[in-house]
């Protein structure tokens, strides 16, 4: 059912992709899923709200594509807490003295200073990103400015379709603020991509659903994250799942939302033991 441009289920329940920011997110085309689903579907729906998360210019690489295939099996391996937390730094990273506004915005209280400086790089860490895929040949995944096929990002598990390749934008628009070598936060992490939406920005709480089970898995010796720049109605399903995965041992990151209504009405963003922005 197509209403004022968004697409809903006949359940009436609405996934939207959140837009870390809108000035700069690059155009998506809004292609409905056509595929049939039990579950509830999604659909790309364009932020209006403010933000203060960095901008992310898509640059298409002329790197080789991303890799042909990948397992779509959940790892089985059993969950257990993540180990001690790395260590601080013994020196600090230098400052980004051409930060743009939004990294330059969050590493301090009020206003801006022109710089971007932070007390570690991500080194050691691991970001899953729960969306669209990553391009992992962008050169802002570069290992450093001088590598030449050294990448930071690296597929991890697809339950969305058959295309192993961010077709539709979002996800690595998304990896480049987490850990972009310009315009990231945590310009050293290594990215994971964890597709559980098609193409057309599109799915099923069950494929989101598999897809954290599947970082349960992998992450259980690692310093990890978890992101989900996405968003519906109440659900309590994938509030339980993004539970489980934080009890793991692994930070969860998800979206309030950019729809100027109340996080708490919304899932995942209502779940009280994840971390909601």
């Amino acid at each position: 059912v197509e209403s004022n441009g968004e697409f809903e289920s006949s359940q009436s329940h609405l996934i939207t992709l959140q837009s870390m920011n809108p000035s700069s997110m690059p155009s998506l085309s809004m292609i409905p899923s056509t595929m049939p689903s039990p579950l509830p579907s999604f659909s790309m729906v364009p932020s209006t709200g403010p933000s203060v998360i960095p901008s992310f210019s898509m640059v298409p690489s002329a790197g080789p594509s991303d890799p042909p295939s990948i397992s779509k099996t959940p790892s089985t391996a059993p969950s257990s807490p993540t180990p001690s937390p790395i260590s601080s730094p013994t020196s600090l990273p230098p400052p980004q003295n051409d930060a743009t506004w939004g990294i330059d915005r969050i590493d301090q209280r009020e206003g801006t200073d022109g710089s971007y400086s932070a007390i570690g790089d991500g080194t050691g860490v691991f970001a899953y990103i729960v969306d669209t895929g990553i391009l992992t040949t962008h050169e802002e995944f570069k290992c450093n400015p001088e590598s030449n096929g050294c990448s930071r990002a690296s597929w991890g598990i697809n339950t969305a379709d058959d295309n192993n390749k961010d077709c539709n934008g979002h996800g690595t628009h998304v990896a480049g603020t987490v850990g972009g070598r310009v315009y990231g936060v945590a310009k050293n992490v290594n990215l994971v991509a964890v597709k559980v939406l098609s193409c057309g920005g599109s799915g099923s709480w069950a494929q989101i659903i598999e897809g954290l089970d599947w970082i349960k898995g992998q992450a259980a010796n690692q310093i990890a994250t978890a992101n989900l720049s996405l968003g519906g109605g109440g659900n309590d399903s994938i509030d339980i799942a993004v539970r489980e995965l934080q009890q793991s041992g692994v930070t969860v990151v998800v979206a309030a939302g950019n729809e100027d209504t109340d996080a708490c009405t919304k899932s995942p963003a209502r779940e009280e033991t994840v971390l909601t922005v």
